[in-house]
């Protein structure tokens, strides 16, 4: 079963002056649309929510990357409650 469906687009920004353990920094923000304004015990005021994240990462090889994320999303206060939810991500991608 799906709890919910999100649909956004965000803008981000990557940072790679870092050393090789950590390759890059990426913030990003955007909008959102969820296909439901409850998840699990969490209920949001409204459908739309605005989104931020921020991220690090770097590259096993150069096809091979891994990311650290921290995703929030909330309503910025259009409608109260204002009960944002936040996750939590490990990202491993293979570009081939």
């Amino acid at each position: 079963e799906i709890s919910a469906c999100l649909v956004g687009s965000e803008m981000c920004i990557r940072d790679r002056s870092y050393s090789n353990l950590i390759s890059f920094v990426e913030t990003s923000v955007g909008a959102s649309v969820l296909s439901r304004n409850q998840i699990n015990d969490r209920q949001l005021s409204t459908n739309f929510q605005f989104s931020n994240s921020l991220a690090f990462g770097g590259y096993f090889t150069p096809q091979s990357t891994w990311t650290v994320q921290l995703q929030h999303y909330s309503n910025n206060s259009i409608k109260l409650p204002n009960n944002g939810i936040n996750f939590y991500n490990i990202n491993f991608a293979f570009r081939y």
